[in-house]
């Protein structure tokens, strides 16, 4: 992805009682892993009719480094809609839902050889946009051969303009089994909360922590799979031009593979978000 990022903040109200923001990455060039035609046609036969191109909302195909011969696909699209169903929600209207399909497609068959489907429900702070979708192909070496790769959503929801607490750059780490890929990690890469006021340059008196995340994968392994280290480089802001900036620190958490996926061994920091 381009280092040039424009970041917005997108936020919610939730429970009508705290905040939440999602960070909107916005991509200032084109995007780079666009999907060709013969891929799309797979998703096509595999889904078993035709995605209209109006209803491919986020599209994007990479090589899988692990096999020459494998692609990977992730496309975002409206649900189909039969004749007997009301037209679609518009695509900016909370409430409207988006169809999600991850897939490892093999370049020869052009067979779609593994997938994950899911459903996405926008509201407020969760919506899909052309740019919400990127894979991410670095590597996950997560026994002597279990190669995992990950898929990173950014929202383009709209929200509050004051939130308490924020998140952007969700990965979720994918792990080929049979046809199947589980999900075996969801992860915000980026963490925000408000220390005083609220998350806004605009809030008078507003001052708040913004963790980034980082992934090292462990020699040490837990049910088959190895554990991962999540270094948390926190930083605080403030809209007060008068607050001397504070140091920057660096916090860990070690994540551990159980029956219902990665959690948190010991303490669980707040930049890890809920359990």
């Amino acid at each position: 992805m381009p280092i040039d990022v424009l970041r917005l903040l997108r936020c919610s109200a939730v429970l009508g009682l705290f905040s939440l923001c999602a960070i909107y990455s916005h991509a200032q060039a084109p995007h780079t892993d666009a999907c060709g035609g013969p891929w799309l046609r797979a998703i096509d036969n595999f889904l078993g009719w035709q995605l209209p191109k109006e209803a491919v909302v986020a599209e994007v195909c990479k090589p899988w480094p692990g096999s020459r011969s494998v692609v990977l696909t992730a496309v975002a699209y409206t649900p189909r809609q039969s004749p007997a169903q009301p037209s679609a929600t518009p695509r900016d209207e909370p409430g409207d839902k988006k169809n999600l399909l991850v897939a490892m497609v093999d370049t020869r068959s052009g067979h779609v050889l593994a997938s994950h489907r899911q459903t996405v429900s926008e509201d407020a702070m969760v919506a899909v946009d052309s740019h919400s979708l990127s894979l991410d192909t670095a590597r996950y070496q997560l026994s002597g051969k279990v190669r995992a790769f990950g898929l990173r959503f950014n929202s383009s929801a709209m929200g509050a303009s004051c939130p308490e607490a924020g998140w952007g750059d969700e990965l979720t780490l994918f792990v080929p089994k049979g046809e199947v890929l589980e999900p075996v990690l969801h992860l915000a890469m980026l963490r925000q909360r408000a220390v005083t006021a609220c998350i806004s340059a605009q809030a008078e008196g507003a001052l708040w922590e913004v963790a980034d995340l980082t992934l090292a994968v462990l020699p040490s392994q837990t049910n088959g799979l190895a554990d991962l280290r999540v270094t948390a480089t926190i930083r605080r802001e403030t809209s007060d031009d008068r607050v001397p900036p504070a140091a920057v620190t660096t916090e860990h958490a070690v994540l551990r593979h159980g029956p219902a996926g990665y959690r948190a061994s010991g303490p669980h920091p707040w930049w890890l978000g809920s359990r």
